[in-house]
């Protein structure tokens, strides 16, 4: 489970490192309170601790195509050809409103691509909240359960597995939703910026 030298979660390894170590906290403290629920409860904070690193991984990714687009360029480009679309001759005026247009859609692209960055980065830090949460929720189980306070551990710890279960539910929902609603401003962006390399190297 360690994320040493793991360059795919780039700025996200600490994050990923919490809850990597969160998990272990959980396995431990139920360890000794119901060694046979661990045993139930092991493969689902692996399988979450996936969906965390998948996210952690998908937000590096779009932070990496975010920095390379060069936006301010292109914002310049476009001023410049709605400048001299100003003073042209009705035909070339029109092709340099069609380039100013393009250039309008890929910020279009640009804008919705960050925001899925943003939704990313939030469902991650939910993640990786929901996680601590567990542990928590764990730890007044085995305080209540010392003191007497409930009938017996097992009580508690079926509020935690559904817990768990419920935060398998949220991950899988939102890697077959959200993640993969990726591909599409995912290939658009990267056509864009191979599009703008494309054409400075034929200027």
């Amino acid at each position: 489970r360690s994320n040493e030298a793991d360059p795919e979660l780039g700025n996200y390894r600490e994050i990923y490192e919490t809850a990597r170590q969160t998990a272990s906290d959980i396995e431990a403290a139920l360890g000794d309170l119901d060694p046979k629920s661990l045993g139930e409860m092991r493969p689902q904070l692996d399988a979450y601790l996936g969906q965390v690193r998948l996210l952690a991984k998908t937000a590096n990714e779009l932070d990496a195509i975010i920095g390379e687009i060069p936006m301010a360029e292109l914002a310049k480009d476009k001023a410049d050809l709605l400048k001299k679309a100003e003073t042209s001759e009705p035909g070339l005026k029109a092709e340099y409103l069609a380039s100013a247009r393009e250039i309008a859609n890929q910020e279009t692209s640009f804008a919705g691509l960050k925001e899925q960055r943003e939704l990313i980065g939030l469902r991650l830090e939910s993640s990786v909240n929901q996680l601590t949460q567990l542990k928590i929720d764990l730890a007044k189980a085995r305080a209540a359960d010392s003191q007497s306070a409930l009938s017996s551990g097992e009580t508690a710890l079926a509020d935690i597995r559904a817990k768990s279960q419920e935060l398998s539910r949220y991950l899988d929902d939102l890697k077959s939703g959200q993640l993969e609603a990726l591909a599409d401003p995912f290939a658009e962006l990267e056509k864009a910026l191979a599009e703008k390399e494309g054409g400075k190297v034929g200027t």
